[in-house]
């Protein structure tokens, strides 16, 4: 870094000083979609004046376009640095970063350099980035003016007055971030509405209350349909990637709500996300929102249960171009066969890649033919119908309630313990605490694998019982619903080999289907 001494300052011959507007405001208006930039265009003729005033040269047009004016709008100027062990906070002030670096390539250059502001605090409210401003402003010779005061940066005075100035704003800024996260802890303990951007399924409203605008998410139609029949299609079986495949491929595409497409981990956060459920988190409990549900507590809770609550839990995953891929096994080493093209024409393979012995490879047409066959019939049969309704269970509405009811009573006394467990005054033996712990355990692991196996249950009953429904399902159907009803009755299906040239066909000496009942 080359610094510019005092003594080479007073013999530069552009004796003119090029100023450089800093404009920033925090928070930014919207209007019709648009951030507005009112806030900070009008803080720009006070500080034209105020350079006019001083003698100091200003290309009004923005830095972009090769002028002096640098806007940072919608940006907080708090926590902005980088420190060590800390992840940088808030948005980037590119702005600010390109007038710093425009300044000190001014006075490299030779020329008397000077930044303009509306206030101290429109430039740094970190008294971090304080003292840097004061060591570029002393090693550079840059200059520092604001409307609403002057600070002489070249004196011990001036820079404990910006100093001063600093830690004010910053004392501000963590005040106000307390007053706003009490205020958010309030708001989550009733449940109401906190702001920002919507979610999918819902809409801001706004509304007057005691004569002043407030807001409220009322349900978006169209998106909200959306979010139903997605949770629908993952209940009764259905995988992420299928419906996220669906709503790509509409015209126009399905889109978040900030304009983006949707992805599998996306699509799971919302569909475990209590809004959709009319509920609001408030630390580790549940409370019940201000705003409309989209699907009822019970199929929200099933589809926590099917998809996971950790991040990397993203559900079922479907391949998207193969009937019984992972289905049918391989007669000689028992590894799964998949989808692999043999010269454009689909087909199963037993691959080495994956693990297998490379030994067996199948066209997909005459399997996948002789398999459906063979699913439909299946669940025509009124015997295998009796056995699917044994092992899976009747659909009923009161099912996961019961399950969901079971579990919350599990959780509250054994947050109960805990809380007895932990207090000093109460004597409390540790071998019955553990022994009840298992016990209660057990119950929420239980009644959550059942609200799992409520989506064999679910996909079962919206099965019909005729051979001739059944086939019109079918037709209807897409690969990751028909994925769904083979998975319902198959466990799986050894391929096998009978050599000789010979074709296959869906007899014993070619395959044998495993039945899951």
């Amino acid at each position: 870094m080359s610094v510019v001494s005092s003594s080479e300052r007073l013999f530069k011959k552009d004796t003119q000083v090029r100023g450089r507007v800093y404009l920033r405001i925090s928070d930014a208006d919207i209007r019709n979609g648009e951030k507005d930039t009112a806030g900070v265009e009008n803080q720009l003729p006070p500080c034209l004046a105020l350079a006019e005033r001083k003698g100091w040269q200003v290309d009004p047009r923005p830095y972009e376009q090769g002028g002096d004016v640098y806007i940072d709008n919608d940006v907080s100027a708090s926590y902005s640095m980088k420190r060590p062990g800390k992840k940088r906070s808030g948005k980037k002030r590119s702005a600010y970063d390109a007038l710093i670096r425009a300044a000190i390539a001014d006075a490299e250059a030779g020329r008397e350099t000077g930044v303009i502001g509306w206030d101290a605090d429109r430039i740094t409210r970190d008294p971090r980035e304080n003292e840097d401003f004061i060591d570029m402003a002393e090693d550079y010779g840059i200059q520092l003016a604001t409307v609403t005061g002057e600070y002489d940066l070249s004196t011990s005075g001036g820079r404990l007055h910006f100093r001063i100035k600093g830690a004010i704003a910053r004392h501000e800024s963590e005040h106000r971030a307390e007053r706003v996260a009490l205020k958010h802890s309030e708001l989550r303990a009733a449940g109401k509405y906190w702001g920002g951007q919507r979610g999918f399924g819902h809409k801001v409203v706004p509304i007057i209350v005691d004569g002043r605008v407030r807001y409220r998410l009322e349900l978006h139609d169209e998106e909200a349909d959306l979010i139903r029949q997605a949770a629908r299609h993952v209940l009764r079986g259905g995988s992420l990637s299928a419906v996220v495949r669906a709503w790509s491929t509409r015209r126009p595409p399905v889109l978040r709500a900030r304009g983006r497409l949707w992805d599998s981990q996306r699509l799971r956060e919302l569909l475990i996300s209590p809004r959709i459920a009319g509920l609001r988190q408030n630390g580790n409990e549940l409370v019940e929102a201000d705003w409309p549900a989209i699907i009822s507590r019970d199929e929200w809770e099933q589809l926590r249960a099917i998809l996971g609550t950790k991040p990397t839990a993203k559900g079922p995953k479907e391949p998207r171009s193969y009937l019984a891929s992972g289905i049918y096994v391989c007669e000689h080493c028992g590894t799964p066969m998949l989808g692999q093209a043999r010269k454009g024409t689909p087909a199963y393979a037993c691959r080495r890649e994956k693990g297998g012995c490379g030994r067996l490879h199948r066209i997909a047409a005459p399997l996948d033919a002789y398999l459906q066959e063979a699913v439909l019939e299946a669940l025509s049969n009124p015997q295998m119908r009796a056995k699917l309704e044994i092992a899976y269970g009747r659909a009923g509405d009161d099912t996961a309630s019961e399950l969901v009811s079971q579990r919350d009573a599990a959780l509250a006394r054994l947050k109960q313990l805990r809380d007895l467990a932990g207090d000093p005054t109460v004597e409390f033996d540790v071998d019955d605490f553990a022994t009840a712990k298992r016990r209660l355990d057990s119950v929420i692991n239980e009644a959550t694998a059942r609200l799992v196996e409520l989506q064999q249950t679910n996909a079962l009953a919206d099965l019909p019982d005729t051979r001739e429904l059944l086939q019109e399902l079918w037709d209807r159907a897409d690969l990751d619903r028909r994925r769904a009803i083979v998975r319902l009755v198959v466990d799986k299906v050894i391929v096998k080999a009978p050599g000789g040239g010979k074709r296959f066909q869906p007899t014993p000496e070619h395959w044998r289907i495993y039945w899951r009942v």
